[in-house]
């Protein structure tokens, strides 16, 4: 190794805009951090998380750069395991539940006969089950999509201001059963982007619905041009977030309780799919919050030429 460019490592996997943003940020005196899937002296692949930044003279002068290794391949294989396992699992549990559903709600509807209270009441339960049962293995196949890079988006004009709009209509009557007022606050002349509109929608609902959860009597929605992004916020006034807790909320399966859901259980999966859309269209998602201070979710999507 001694003399040696740490590009005899290259597995040639990755492109070379890769590298180059590397190369960049080390360069310019920063650290890079980031996963790299190297080649071993015997031609096998392993992955790694890499931490490399530079090391300088006492004039300043980069000499050397200090780069410390994981090999996390392992943990890679067992995690592409279990999502395999989920993305079968929610396949083939999806087939029974649709049955299931329809059947149920035929009953409902009284197509198989007239039902009493009791019995309305029990076919009514077991509806709104299965639609959360049904929104699970929806958000599970879509995440192990996502996850696996098989997901293909389907990008067109976006126009946020119309798309916001959209939802906030959307949500009114809950918001008006709640007690909950919605606001906007969108820029003049927002430029359109190219995006997936469904995933959009996905992100803008999510977090709408997240907002009227919590929030004890309004939401503002903000849109706006950052830099080379469209940034939307998304701003209640409910009970904020423990410091501790930012870190879980966009992992798969965790869940925060807090006083205020008066017994309603997520699936632990909206945001950790929030945060999955974000990744493939090379944007981000974020949250700011203090507890007694409400919280603030945070998404931006390059502006690209449309």
């Amino acid at each position: 190794m001694r003399g040696k460019n740490p590009r005899l490592l290259n597995s040639g996997i990755h492109p070379k805009e890769y590298y180059k943003n590397l190369w960049e940020t080390i360069l310019s005196g920063k650290e890079w951090r980031g996963e790299l899937q190297n080649k071993k002296k015997n031609g096998e692949i392993y992955c790694a998380y890499e931490a490399i930044t530079s090391i300088k003279n006492s004039q300043g002068v980069i000499t050397h750069f200090l780069a410390i290794e994981e090999d996390f391949s392992e943990r890679k294989r067992l995690e592409r395991s279990k999502d395999e396992f989920i993305s079968i699992a929610a396949h083939e549990l999806r087939s029974p539940l649709v049955v299931i559903k329809m059947i149920a709600t035929n009953f409902r509807d009284g197509i198989m006969g007239a039902l009493n209270e009791d019995q309305k009441d029990a076919i009514t339960r077991l509806c709104n089950r299965t639609d959360q049962y049904e929104k699970l293995l929806n958000r599970l196949l879509d995440l192990s999509r996502l996850e696996s890079g098989r997901a293909k988006l389907q990008k067109e004009k976006i126009n946020f201001s119309d798309l916001i709009s959209e939802g906030v209509k959307n949500s009114q009557v809950l918001a008006q059963k709640k007690g909950i007022y919605i606001s906007q606050q969108i820029a003049e002349q927002l430029p359109e982007t190219f995006a997936d509109k469904v995933m959009m929608v996905e992100i803008l609902t999510n977090l709408l619905d997240n907002a009227l959860r919590f929030a004890k009597s309004k939401i503002l929605i903000e849109a706006k041009q950052q830099d080379h992004s469209i940034q939307v916020t998304v701003i209640d006034d409910g009970p904020g977030i423990e410091k501790e807790d930012l870190s879980l909320l966009f992992q798969k399966f965790k869940q925060i309780y807090l006083s205020q859901e008066k017994g309603y259980k997520g699936t632990g999966l909206g945001l950790a799919l929030c945060k999955e859309i974000m990744r493939t269209h090379e944007g981000k998602i974020w949250v700011e919050s203090e507890v007694g201070k409400g919280s603030r979710f945070c998404f931006s999507v390059p502006i690209c030429n449309v």
